[in-house]
């Protein structure tokens, strides 16, 4: 009696735990499926700052215009060139790359005779003291790069967000204008080349 009593709960015991698998599998996959989703995002977001920072570069460094860093941009993340993960170039248009350069005049020190000169000497220290004294919102100072990217909710996880929703990316760098640029190419906009 003791043995048929045993094989019972051994049974019951296998049944209880198919049931727990089946029960723990899909909940284990969405986990799975999410975990995967949300490296991608981050992936993303990490592409889209370093593009930013490559905008930012192009107008510290280069005489490009704004049009031609937005390309440039849309290049570096969809290019067919580019190895590893490309972004959709129909979700990177005008609209989503956002890039704004202001001109910053520092005028030039041309050595020991700016030295004694107390015209030149006076706004090379104004240009200086400016930067330096420059209160926490400087914006109409900083040239930027921005760029977003939409990325449309999986349907799996449509009963917590909601289906069709997006989530925008934003990838954001600034620069003061008119520095870092040892190469002095950081002219007015009136005086930038536009290339074909």
């Amino acid at each position: 009696m003791k043995l048929f009593c045993v094989r019972g709960n051994i049974s019951d015991n296998k049944a209880q735990a198919l049931l727990e698998t089946l029960l723990i599998i899909p909940i284990l996959m969405v986990l799975l499926i999410g975990l995967f989703w949300f490296s991608r995002v981050l992936i993303t977001k990490q592409q889209l700052i370093m593009a930013a920072r490559y905008g930012t570069d192009l107008i510290a460094n280069t005489n490009l215009t704004e049009q031609q860093i937005k390309k440039e941009i849309r290049n570096y993340l969809s290019d067919k060139n580019v190895e590893g993960r490309k972004l959709d170039p129909n979700k990177l248009g005008d609209e989503n790359i956002m890039v704004k350069i202001n001109d910053f005049d520092i005028p030039e020190f041309d050595g020991f005779e700016d030295v004694i000169n107390p015209v030149k000497m006076g706004q090379l220290l104004s240009s200086y003291t400016r930067l330096i004294k420059m209160p926490v919102s400087y914006s109409s100072e900083l040239s930027s790069v921005e760029v977003k990217y939409d990325f449309v909710v999986p349907k799996i996880f449509s009963p917590v967000v909601g289906f069709g929703k997006t989530i925008t990316l934003i990838g954001h760098s600034e620069i003061l204008a008119g520095t870092g640029c040892a190469a002095k190419n950081h002219k007015k906009a009136s005086e930038r080349t536009i290339a074909s």
